[in-house]
C-alpha cells in the first residue's frame, strides 16, 4: 500500500508543478505582450518597445519561478483568419542579460476576421480575413517540461502560452 501512495503524492507534485509553470508561462507572454504594445512615453518619442525588452520581461517572470528560459521553444498557434499579408514573426530574442531563447513574438497578426468573411473564423482551418480585421501582437512559446523520473523513453511534455494583443496608442 505504501508504494501506491508514495506514486500518488508524486503524481500530485508533478501536476502540481506542471501548472505551476503552465500559469507562470501564461503570466509571463501576456506580461510580455503587454510590454510589445504599450508604447514608450510621448516625450520620449513614443517608440514601439524591442524585442529585447519584451525578452527581458519574459525572462525575468521566468526566473522568479526558476524556470529556464533555454527550456522554452518555438510555439505557433493558428491564427484566427489568414491574412492577406502574413504577420512578421521573430522566434530567437536575445535578453540584455544571458543567451538568447525561443521566443516567439509576431506582429501585424488577425486579432479578429474582419468583415465579409466566410463562415469558419477561428476553427482549425481558418479562412481568409476579410476587410479591415483588427491587428495586433502576439507573443507565444511553450515550455519543455523535463520530469527527470530517469525514464529516457518518455518524451518530455510542452506546455504551450499566448497572449495577444492590439497596440496601444
Amino acid at each position: 500500500m505504501l508504494p501506491l501512495v508514495f506514486l500518488l503524492m508524486l503524481a500530485i507534485f508533478w501536476f502540481g508543478r506542471a501548472f505551476n509553470i503552465s500559469s507562470t508561462l501564461a503570466r509571463a507572454v501576456k506580461e510580455g505582450v503587454l510590454v510589445a504594445t504599450h508604447n514608450t512615453c510621448s516625450t520620449c518619442g513614443n517608440a514601439a518597445a524591442t524585442n529585447q525588452a519584451i525578452a527581458d520581461t519574459v525572462q525575468n517572470i521566468l526566473s522568479v519561478d526558476h524556470l529556464d528560459p533555454a527550456s522554452l521553444q518555438a510555439y505557433a498557434p493558428p491564427y484566427i483568419c489568414t491574412p492577406a499579408i502574413a504577420p512578421v514573426c521573430t522566434t530567437t530574442v536575445s535578453p540584455s542579460t544571458g543567451p538568447a531563447f525561443n521566443l516567439q513574438i509576431c506582429t501585424n497578426v488577425p486579432l479578429t476576421c474582419g468583415t465579409g468573411v466566410v463562415a469558419g473564423c477561428g476553427s482549425s482551418t481558418p479562412p481568409t480575413c476579410g476587410t479591415s480585421p483588427i491587428l495586433g501582437t502576439r507573443v507565444s512559446a511553450a515550455y519543455l517540461f523535463n520530469l527527470r523520473l530517469g525514464l529516457s523513453n518518455l518524451p518530455a511534455p510542452k506546455i504551450p502560452a499566448s497572449a495577444q494583443s492590439q497596440v496601444e496608442y
